[in-house]
């Protein structure tokens, strides 16, 4: 769990932007501890801050997705495959 000022403010404005609602099961008010990035913090130095490279996430969801694709090295087609798979059921 990263928690510099920098994190925060990109998870707080990730948040803003997604009326603080996970996009993948609706739920609301959620804390921002859970800010995705789509193409990991890991490798993408020139992405880790930019708010387009995120999306808010529930704790339940954020963790089923990394138990399913790991801890880095993701990228936005595998939440695009995430999203899709969930959305199939």
């Amino acid at each position: 769990y990263r928690s510099s000022n920098k994190d925060r403010k990109w998870k707080k404005e990730v948040h803003k932007r997604d009326n603080d609602t996970c996009v993948c099961c609706k739920k609301q008010n959620l804390n921002p501890k859970y800010a995705h990035h789509l193409y990991s913090h890991h490798k993408n130095e020139d992405l880790r801050y930019d708010v387009s490279n995120g999306v808010t996430l529930c704790k339940e969801c954020h963790l089923d997705f990394h138990r399913k694709y790991g801890l880095k090295n993701n990228t936005k087609e595998q939440f695009e495959e995430y999203i899709n798979n969930r959305e199939a059921k």
